[in-house]
């Protein structure tokens, strides 16, 4: 085991955070190898939240705290772009947003230096969001390179935990499509991964009211999308 460094993290930041989900290998680019974890913290007040990152270079032996976002990011995920670049996909702390700014959503920043700095924080009000953790990867097989698709699991509703969704990009992020609802009911956190086969795959907390009322923390699932089925419940072509 490795204890993280305290310089991971900025001795005036006061809520710190990890994920929570999937760090992310880069296969291609320059930084190609690179391990990168995506985190979330609170200023010294504790009342604006930031997305940020950290990462390795040596397989996780030694870690270095990377770039920060503009203000209003919360829990989030990376995924690898074609060309080698990255990009964030945020819960947003809707409190941090200049007032009249549309929150319930998801927002997006880019990095071309490998998680050391991001860019612009880019709102998508398309991909509607209650305030709830989301996921984020990129559609390839095993063995091959980063693609322009990528994948977006989240709560597909403006107001309440529910509709668990699967979003499709294929220019890398550009432009988002909602795809494949896999839950209709109360839903809250997930994961979204792709299988070595080109399988796609969702965990994600949901709840119909086994012990009462319906609560979206009641049970984790797990949904497969084979590869048989991606073109028709995805769009996205056979491979």
């Amino acid at each position: 085991a490795v204890d993280m460094p305290a310089t991971l993290k900025d001795r005036t930041w006061t809520w710190y955070a990890t994920g929570p989900n999937h760090a992310t290998q880069l296969i291609a680019g320059p930084n190609k190898g690179r391990l990168i974890v995506p985190a979330n913290h609170r200023d010294a007040a504790n009342t604006v939240n930031y997305s940020h990152c950290f990462y390795s270079d040596d397989h996780g032996k030694t870690w270095i705290l990377g770039g920060v976002t503009q203000r209003a990011g919360n829990e989030s995920c990376i995924a690898e772009l074609s060309d080698g670049n990255i990009i964030t996909s945020m819960r947003i702390a809707e409190a941090n947003l200049p007032q009249g700014t549309n929150g319930k959503c998801r927002a997006f920043s880019r990095s071309t230096d490998g998680g050391a700095s991001w860019g612009s924080f880019d709102i998508v009000e398309s991909l509607i969001d209650p305030g709830c953790q989301g996921a984020i990867v990129n559609y390839h097989k095993g063995g091959e390179l980063p693609s322009a698709t990528l994948l977006l699991s989240n709560c597909h509703h403006a107001s309440s935990r529910r509709n668990m969704m699967i979003s499709v990009s294929k220019n890398d992020g550009k432009d988002w499509t909602p795809a494949y609802s896999i839950f209709l009911g109360r839903a809250a956190y997930s994961d979204i991964f792709v299988l070595y086969d080109g399988s796609v795959c969702v965990f994600y907390e949901n709840g119909y009211g086994k012990y009462g009322t319906a609560n979206p923390n009641e049970q984790i699932s797990f949904h497969r999308i084979p590869p048989s089925l991606v073109s028709a419940k995805l769009g996205l072509l056979k491979k």
